[in-house]
């Protein structure tokens, strides 16, 4: 992990940011005092890809399609 004061932001975090891997963070700081962290996408595990979801329905209720009791008045 990079920690970089806030006083040094302007200087230093494009090249703090270039420099960031896979799973790798920026810690920023004020007075010593965390008060941000910047990550890599590569590292938010929820991101999605696209087909990611494939195979993943395994079964649809057999009444999905029907309108539910109490919704009549809003159907067309």
């Amino acid at each position: 992990m990079v920690e970089v004061a806030l006083n040094e932001v302007s200087e230093s975090l494009a090249k703090a940011i270039r420099s960031l891997g896979e799973n790798d963070e920026i810690l920023l700081t004020d007075n010593q005092r965390p008060i941000a962290r910047l990550t890599s996408l590569s590292s938010v595990s929820g991101y999605a890809k696209r087909g990611s979801m494939k195979d993943m329905i395994v079964s649809i209720a057999p009444d999905f399609d029907e309108t539910p009791e109490g919704f009549e008045e809003y159907m067309p």
